[in-house]
C-alpha cells in the first residue's frame, strides 16, 4: 500500500488566456497530476467572469476552478505553492484541512530558464502579452517590456489581435464587397459571444460595435490564433501583422542584449516561449531573422517544457538539501518524460 501524500508542491502558471497546474509529491518528487485549462475549456459562466477581470486567465474564478480539479482525490497535510500570476481562494485549502505554506512568486522567465537548464542568455515570452529577460552572471535579470497592452506588449497576442482587426477594417473601409478576412473575424466573434449579436447590413460595423463594448485584453489576444490561420490561408494582411509582431519582439531582445553587453558572448542562448512563439512559425521565423541579423551568435531554442516544470525543480531545491533535491528532481523528470514522451 503506497504511503499517503503529506506534502505537495503546486506549481502554477496563469497567463492571459490559460491556466496550468503541476502537482508533485514534495517528499518523493513524484508527479501526481497536471491540470491545464483555457478560456475555451472552462465552463461558460467562468469564461464570462474571466473577461471581466484583469488579464482574463488571472481571474480568481479560474484559479479556484483549476485548484479544485487538481486537489480532487488528494488530501495532503501541507501545500507549497510556487506560482506566476495565480489568484485563488485560500478556503479551498483550509476547508480540506490543508496548511498552505507561504507562496513563492517566481517570474515566468525564471521558470523557463530553470526548465531549460540555462543561467545566462535571453528568455523571450510572447503570450497574451510580451516580456523579455536578459540573464547575466552575477546580476539581477534585466527586464524588457512587460508593460501591458497600452505601454508595451510588443509582438504579443494582444498586439496581433489588435492590429489584425484594425488593418482588416481599414482595408474594408475602401472595399465595396465584404473581404473574407472580415467574414472570418465576424464568424469568430459570433462563436465567442452568446447570444450572437444582431446583424446589420454592413457586417464590419458589427465588429466595431462588439469591440466598443468588449475591449478586453484576453479577448482581443485570442484573435491571434485566427490571424495565424488567415495568414496560412493566404491573407497578406494577416501575414504582415504576424511578421511585424516577430520583428518588434526581436528589437526588444536585441536592444536588451546590447544594453547588458551580452552581444560579446561567443554563443548566446535565446530561449523563447509563450503560445505565439511556440505555435506560430510565421512569428517565430520573423523573430529569428531579425535577431540573427543583429546577433549572429544567437542560438535559438523553443522551450517545449512548461514553466511549471522549472518551477517544480526550483521548489524541490528550496525544500531539500542538494543531494536529496537531486534524487527527487530525477524522479520528477522521469515521470514527466514518461507522461509526455519528451
Amino acid at each position: 500500500m503506497p504511503s499517503p501524500i503529506t506534502h505537495i508542491i503546486i506549481a502554477a502558471d496563469f497567463g492571459g488566456t490559460k491556466g496550468d497546474l503541476m502537482l508533485v509529491d514534495a517528499d518523493s518528487g513524484t508527479l501526481l497530476k497536471r491540470v491545464q485549462e483555457d478560456i475555451h475549456s472552462v465552463p461558460a459562466m467562468l469564461m464570462n467572469a474571466q473577461f471581466t477581470s484583469r488579464g482574463g486567465g488571472r481571474s480568481i474564478e479560474m484559479g479556484n476552478y483549476c485548484l479544485t480539479k487538481g486537489l480532487e482525490g488528494l488530501s495532503p497535510q501541507e501545500a507549497h505553492i510556487i506560482y506566476t500570476g495565480f489568484n485563488y481562494d485560500e478556503s479551498i485549502f483550509t476547508s480540506r484541512g490543508i496548511q498552505c505554506a507561504r507562496p513563492v512568486n517566481l517570474p515566468e522567465e525564471d521558470g523557463i530558464m530553470v526548465a531549460e537548464g540555462c543561467k545566462v542568455g535571453v528568455c523571450c515570452i510572447l503570450g497574451t502579452g510580451a516580456t523579455t529577460m536578459v540573464y547575466k552572471e552575477g546580476e539581477t535579470p534585466f527586464v524588457v517590456d512587460a508593460l501591458g497592452p497600452i505601454c508595451g506588449d510588443w509582438g504579443g497576442g494582444f498586439y496581433i489581435g489588435y492590429h489584425f482587426v484594425r488593418n482588416v477594417l481599414r482595408e474594408q473601409n475602401f472595399t465595396v464587397e465584404k473581404m473574407w478576412e472580415t467574414g472570418e473575424i465576424l464568424s469568430y466573434l459570433e462563436e465567442q459571444i452568446k447570444p450572437a449579436p444582431e446583424r446589420t447590413k454592413a457586417p464590419w460595423w458589427d465588429i466595431v460595435r462588439i469591440f466598443l463594448t468588449r475591449y478586453d485584453r484576453a479577448f482581443i489576444a485570442s484573435l491571434a490564433k485566427l490571424c495565424d490561420k488567415c495568414a496560412r490561408e493566404g491573407s497578406t494582411i494577416a501575414r504582415k501583422v504576424l511578421e511585424s509582431a516577430g520583428e518588434e519582439a526581436a528589437i526588444n531582445v536585441v536592444r536588451g542584449v546590447q544594453y547588458k553587453e551580452l552581444d560579446k558572448l561567443e554563443n548566446l542562448p535565446v530561449i523563447v516561449s509563450g503560445s505565439i512563439l511556440l505555435r506560430s512559425d510565421i512569428v517565430y521565423d520573423s523573430f529569428c531573422k531579425v535577431v540573427k541579423e543583429q546577433l549572429p551568435q544567437a542560438v535559438f531554442r523553443r522551450s517545449l517544457k512548461p514553466q511549471t516544470y522549472g518551477q517544480t525543480i526550483r521548489m524541490l531545491k528550496m525544500l531539500h538539501d542538494p543531494e536529496q533535491a537531486a534524487t527527487r528532481i530525477e524522479r520528477f523528470k522521469k515521470d514527466y518524460e514518461a507522461l509526455y514522451h519528451t
